[in-house]
């Protein structure tokens, strides 16, 4: 059985494409999250599944929106205790992905922040 880990979610920090919050908790577990946008995400779909299998990425869900015609939106969700090795995984997908589709859109720093916080 998984212990489940308490996070504080006033105390998030930005690194670039990625919103972190890290444990209450003594082992200080990191959880982190990816937003990006994409016209078509069916090609990306097997990849982000592959990266689930191979545990480079935690859980990821995507959001489509009627309004915009460009507004596919993936969730995307990592956890680990070492910042690095989270950084790590989403620099691979992030590359893999933009070879994939060149139009992929990670969200960065406040564009991140506003959409991670609109999220209902």
């Amino acid at each position: 059985m998984v212990k489940k880990s308490k996070y504080n979610l006033s105390t998030y920090f930005l690194e670039e494409n990625l919103l972190f919050y890290t444990s209450l908790d003594k082992k200080k577990k990191k959880i982190a999250f990816s937003i990006l946008k994409v016209k078509d995400c069916v090609p990306i779909i097997p990849t982000l599944n592959n990266f689930l299998r191979k545990e480079y990425l935690n859980y990821y869900s995507i959001q489509i929106s009627l309004l915009n015609s460009y507004e596919t939106q993936i969730f995307m969700v990592f956890i680990d205790f070492e910042k690095n090795r989270i950084l790590n995984s989403f620099n691979i997908i992030r590359e893999k992905l933009s070879e994939i589709n060149e139009k992929v859109i990670f969200l960065k720093e406040e564009s991140l922040e506003k959409q991670f916080f609109s999220i209902g």
